[in-house]
């Protein structure tokens, strides 16, 4: 009752008559009221657990992704260190490494643990040039909830669809991206990157773009200045 009521409150008889009348409800109403209060430790009982479960459930996707980061970093040869995981060849370790991430990412899909697994094993098959099976995966990325993985997922689309000369494809996602901006991706890298594609077959609209980042600072405001040199040079 104290949160309800001011200090000035508890100085008079409209207190007291409420605490009365307080005292005549939980009288009249006990078994009802108890049964509201247990309903409150339970469901605090509940969330606990929930929030318990949560982070044992966050501990093990990191020891996961730890253990997969682990492998990634192993040695080859012929000389295993005293401790930890090796590898005879390299092949074997890169066997093993993509079946450690798929598995993350299979388990736990959604989650910023299952997002990186996702991704890693997208950026392979992009370096692999399995540009299918990589569009394959960073579409299911770009399709998640995660915005920031997502959005890294999408530059990534807009490459592939700039490889695979579809560019109307790979502009739509760019423009998109520069609308959209995120803390991985942002407006100024993907308008670059439009630029750096537009270069070709239309330079006009590609040297007003790279314009526009001449006064960023950073590696993206240098690269404007170095391609803008360039088109301007032909």
């Amino acid at each position: 009752m104290a949160s309800q009521f001011s200090r000035q409150d508890l100085k008079t008889d409209r207190f007291a008559v409420e605490v009365e009348h307080t005292v005549d409800y939980f009288a009249l109403h006990r078994s009802q009221v108890v049964q509201i209060v247990a309903g409150v430790v339970a469901v605090a009982l509940i969330v606990g657990g929930v929030l318990i479960w949560r982070d044992r459930q966050q501990g093990i996707r990191e020891q996961k992704l730890g253990e997969a980061l682990a492998l990634q970093d192993a040695p080859v040869g012929p000389l295993a260190p005293p401790m930890g995981p090796s590898f005879p060849n390299e092949q074997a370790k890169q066997d093993a490494v993509t079946r450690a991430f798929q598995t993350l990412a299979n388990d736990y899909p959604g989650t910023h643990q299952g997002s990186l697994a996702q991704y890693f094993l997208a950026s392979a098959d992009l370096k692999a040039n399995k540009l299918d099976d990589a569009r394959k995966r960073f579409q299911t990325l770009a399709d998640s909830s995660d915005k920031e993985y997502a959005s890294l997922a999408k530059l990534a689309l807009a490459q592939i669809a700039y490889a695979q000369n579809r560019p109307a494809d790979g502009e739509k996602i760019l423009r998109d991206l520069m609308a959209n901006p995120t803390d991985l991706v942002s407006k100024e890298q993907a308008t670059l990157m439009l630029a750096t594609n537009l270069a070709q077959t239309n330079p006009a609209q590609a040297r007003v773009l790279l314009q526009s980042l001449l006064g960023v600072s950073g590696a993206v405001g240098q690269e404007a200045n170095t391609a803008l040199a360039a088109l301007n040079a032909k």
